[in-house]
């Protein structure tokens, strides 16, 4: 606007808006004409998981055609609207301020709407009073909700890995994430979608949820069938939080320890390998845990744990805890200290002898130079509006003064 005010040519404005509606209304309604196909990369795959006939894929194409027609001619209005008012300036029926004004509640009109056909209007909102959150619990999960120790859930009478309801009310070792990490995924194929003991023992499943007639999987009880049309399983014994090790076991290449898990007891075995194994500021003690050595989990949130370790020599504490190196830092009585994965998807740190306090935190340095660029970002953009503001009164001043 300001470039436009300070050399105001009516060639170059009627030339700008011709060239922006000829080209918005030949890409949005001669799009057909011009070769684009309306398809997404991903329908087939869409079609195909949702069994979708052929003339529902033919009408969602058609959909998209008129909806870029409609934005097409929507776009060419407000251009020719917005022109129209500059044109008015030329001709000196407007002033600067009314010009502004009116481009201004042009480009608000169009704004609104164009959020108002994605945004439902006032009266068709949902309260929060219709729809209850959390939803309330279904008979399984209440049956399994009135354990209150630390546990988690493998939700087999759903779609495992894709539903997210279960996590609502529990730590569940499936459900759906956008980003899921690799090592789980391989870790999924491999063991947890096999019902390997030894991988549920080791991410503390003490619930098994299933339909009617399941078999009962190796290592757990059956609990109850609930109203809801589901059966619960109970695992006979399930690992702490976190646990130490009597011994570790090295392998060569990462896939030799995910080929491993099941072939060695995890409450007793860690398995590393030894790129990881290097790390570790002290080997730990091959020897039987004696009687005294536990762990106490002291705090335990998204974003920090807290365990009080006893040992009688160095020990690797294994904690069931899905290794992520990116963020997370370890400390051992105020010393940072390598965290390692075990077991392939697990953290690990190595204490000594003694009473120690581990302390595992997240430290996201991705969120962190997001919080700076935002911050420069803001400061910024004062810096213009000021700079802007500042060169108006200057250029006002000097207009008047000569």
């Amino acid at each position: 606007m300001l470039r436009f005010f300070a050399q105001p040519k009516r060639e170059n404005l009627l030339t700008a808006a011709a060239l922006s509606i000829g080209l918005t209304l030949l890409i949005g309604v001669g799009g057909t004409l011009m070769g684009f196909s309306f398809e997404g990369p991903n329908d087939a795959a869409l079609q195909a998981q949702a069994q979708l006939p052929e003339w529902f894929m033919e009408a969602l194409r058609e959909d998209r055609i008129a909806i870029a027609r409609q934005s097409a001619f929507r776009s060419a209005f407000w251009i020719a609207a917005a022109g129209g008012v500059l044109l008015l300036f030329l001709l000196h029926k407007l002033t600067k301020v009314g010009t502004g004004l009116l481009v201004a509640a042009l480009f608000t009109m169009d704004g609104w709407l164009l959020n108002s056909s994605y945004f439902p209007k006032r009266e068709t909102y949902i309260r929060a009073r219709e729809v209850p959150s959390p939803p309330p619990p279904q008979p399984h999960e209440e049956v399994i909700l009135a354990d209150t120790g630390w546990y988690r859930v493998l939700p087999l009478h759903t779609n495992t890995f894709t539903d997210a309801r279960p996590s609502v009310y529990f730590e569940n070792v499936g459900g759906y994430h956008p980003a899921k990490l690799k090592r789980y995924q391989q870790f999924i194929e491999a063991h947890l979608s096999r019902l390997t003991p030894e991988a549920l023992r080791m991410l503390a499943v003490r619930y098994i949820i299933a339909q009617p007639g399941a078999s009962l999987p190796p290592g757990y009880d059956s609990l109850r069938q609930t109203s809801d049309g589901v059966v619960i399983f109970r695992a006979k014994d399930s690992l702490p939080i976190a646990w130490l090790v009597e011994k570790v076991r090295v392998f060569q290449r990462n896939d030799q320890t995910l080929d491993s898990i099941g072939a060695y007891p995890v409450h007793k075995v860690a398995l590393i390998t030894e790129k990881d194994a290097k790390r570790l500021p002290f080997p730990p003690t091959e020897a039987p845990l004696d009687s005294m050595e536990r762990v106490i989990c002291l705090k335990r949130s998204p974003y920090e744990i807290e365990y009080k370790v006893f040992a009688r020599r160095p020990r690797l504490l294994v904690m069931s805890e899905v290794y992520y190196p990116p963020d997370w830092i370890a400390e051992v009585n105020g010393t940072t200290t390598p965290i390692i994965p075990a077991n392939y998807i697990l953290r690990a740190v190595v204490v000594p002898a003694g009473e120690s306090l581990v302390r595992v935190r997240s430290e996201s340095s991705i969120h962190e130079v997001g919080r700076r660029l935002s911050s420069i970002g803001s400061i910024l953009a004062w810096i213009l509006v000021g700079g802007g503001l500042l060169w108006e009164i200057w250029q006002r001043r000097r207009s008047t003064l000569a």
